[in-house]
């Protein structure tokens, strides 16, 4: 099978305008991540600040978080998401690239 020029021109077209939308798709989960983590800052800092004429209690009797050295369950979430995007990705990628080409006949020598 000898490709042409249009060919060639026509598959790197297809599969840069999967990689945009795989871009897109990846940058709406990280701001979705992120405006998540921010939520939850907010909310950590609201719960911090004593009320109006009265002092706050800590929300553990120690003052601290209830196992000492752990970190957040919100921080281990937060970390498996941008761990997970480059497979995301990818995945979001192929998906749109064979949606893009569509159907292929068999090439047969």
């Amino acid at each position: 099978m000898q490709p042409n020029y249009r060919t060639i021109f026509t598959e790197m077209l297809l599969a840069q305008s999967a990689a945009i939308g795989a871009l897109a798709d990846v940058a709406a989960r990280c701001a979705v991540l992120a405006g998540q983590e921010y939520q939850q800052a907010l909310i950590a800092l609201a719960g911090k600040m004593s009320p109006k004429g009265g002092v706050a209690e800590p929300a553990h009797p120690g003052g601290g978080s209830g196992i000492p050295g752990a970190s957040p369950p919100r921080l281990a979430s937060f970390g498996r998401g941008i761990v997970g995007l480059p497979r995301v990705s990818m995945m979001v990628f192929l998906s749109q690239y064979d949606n893009l080409r569509g159907r292929r006949g068999v090439v047969r020598d």
